[in-house]
């Protein structure tokens, strides 16, 4: 009976994780995946029996401490600080099931749950590669850039809203595929599939990410093993690492195109297509705006920035010469916006920017690209010293390739901090987790 108990819980968290991969497609509302992490209590309760008391007597009180402190004043923030809602779905803030995340965290170690995840992802590849092979960027079909040698231009979408989205779960899968006990047949296939996708996607933040992830994993073994390279833990996830880099450095030699800086493509402290923008003398009363947009506060462009900041100064030095997407002018905006609002920022509710963007004739809205710089906008200073309190306080000294990925790709991404999502309670995993000697 506990044999066959035990074969539905492990079908059940494999659906589960496949679930996780599915609620993150163009197919589902994301409300959805909301109710994995009862499905999984449930299990869990089931696993130690009727009486659940074994396992909330393992709660911590610093960890209720925490997350009660948190919850309570990002509430009061929010009434006090925050902007009046617009619709009925943002009377669930993030900060209200971000107790949710924690949860998942502590019950992400399942075998069944990460298989489920890393199988949808792939199959997610194999659509990406199909609409690679056929030329189109999305399941609606639209088109490729045409003629264009860079691969940033060519990404394609798979079945989730963007190339980010998508790149952001191969990445994920790439960390989950390193603590999975498959054997190593599968793992080489997984390994050359998931490399496919970063390659279909080619998610710039992703392609650093798994790099600084297989640089710790190899000075992590190199420390541990020297030389006696058979013995190394992760000698696979290495070696595929650093040959997909090198071919992406090879490559970029050969079409004398640098793909990571998107060929050396200029851009200034402007967004939009600013030079048409002023042309046109396009404002915002020139779109009608939702009220989400009309909360985004306006994005300033560089004729409007003080230039002799030592904050613009600092980032045009960054910058120079590097293609950011945009990022310069964006993380500039929250820059200024959190000087201005240092104590509670946007009272606990996620900032968002907006501008007139006139290459597609709309107003864009756009997070910071950066999760520190989100937090703070977001919470302020003092919420935002609760939370590292709290995730610092819950490491356990070990998983430092993951965690490091995690926060070099959310310094490029808006990534964990975003709400209930699957980077979020890795994040959690990795952390509360020890590392297998």
């Amino acid at each position: 009976m506990k044999a066959i108990l035990n074969n539905r819980q492990w079908t059940i968290e494999f659906v589960l994780g496949v679930g996780l991969w599915l609620f993150g497609t163009v197919f589902f509302s994301h409300f959805w995946i909301l109710l994995i992490p009862f499905i999984m209590m449930y299990i869990s309760f089931r696993r130690n029996g009727s009486d659940g008391r074994k396992v909330l007597s393992n709660v911590s009180k610093v960890h209720v401490f925490f997350v009660v402190s948190i919850v309570f004043f990002s509430l009061a923030n929010d009434v006090v600080n925050g902007h009046s809602y617009c619709h009925w779905w943002e009377f669930v803030q993030p900060y209200h099931i971000w107790p949710l995340v924690i949860v998942m965290g502590h019950l992400w170690g399942s075998e069944s749950m990460s298989k489920g995840w890393i199988w949808g992802v792939v199959f997610e590849i194999l659509v990406g590669v199909g609409q690679k092979l056929l030329g189109v960027s999305s399941i609606d079909l639209q088109p490729q850039i045409e003629n264009s040698t860079l691969w940033y231009n060519c990404r394609v979408d798979g079945l989730s809203a963007s190339s980010s989205v998508f790149g952001l779960k191969i990445f994920l899968s790439f960390l989950v595929l390193t603590v999975t006990p498959f054997s190593q047949k599968w793992k080489i296939f997984f390994g050359w599939c998931l490399l496919v996708g970063v390659w279909i996607t080619f998610n710039r933040s992703v392609v650093i990410a798994i790099f600084v992830f297989g640089c710790v994993l190899m000075m992590r073994d190199l420390f541990k093993y020297r030389l006696k390279f058979r013995e190394w833990d992760n000698s696979l996830p290495i070696l595929f690492i650093f040959s997909f880099l090198i071919l992406v450095f090879s490559l970029s030699v050969f079409q004398g195109t640098n793909q990571l800086n998107r060929g050396g493509l200029k851009e200034d402290f402007n967004y939009g297509n600013a030079s048409a923008k002023d042309s046109l003398n396009l404002t915002f009363d020139d779109f009608p705006m939702t009220c989400d947009q009309m909360q985004a506060y306006p994005l300033v462009q560089q004729n409007e920035l003080d230039t002799s900041a030592l904050a613009f100064q600092w980032m045009k030095s960054m910058t120079d010469g590097i293609n950011t997407s945009g990022r310069n002018l964006i993380w500039l905006n929250y820059f200024r916006f959190i000087e201005g609002h240092f104590h509670f920022g946007n009272g606990s509710q996620k900032l968002w920017m907006r501008s007139v963007n006139a290459n597609k004739m709309k107003i864009s809205v756009m997070h910071a690209h950066n999760s520190w710089l989100q937090l703070l906008a977001t919470n302020g200073f003092w919420i935002s010293i609760m939370y590292v309190a709290y995730y610092c306080w819950m490491w356990r000294r070990g998983h430092i390739a993951h965690l490091s990925a995690i926060m070099v790709y959310s310094f490029f991404q808006f990534g964990w901090g975003w709400g209930f999502s699957v980077l979020d309670f890795l994040l959690v995993y990795f952390l509360i987790t020890p590392e297998k000697k």
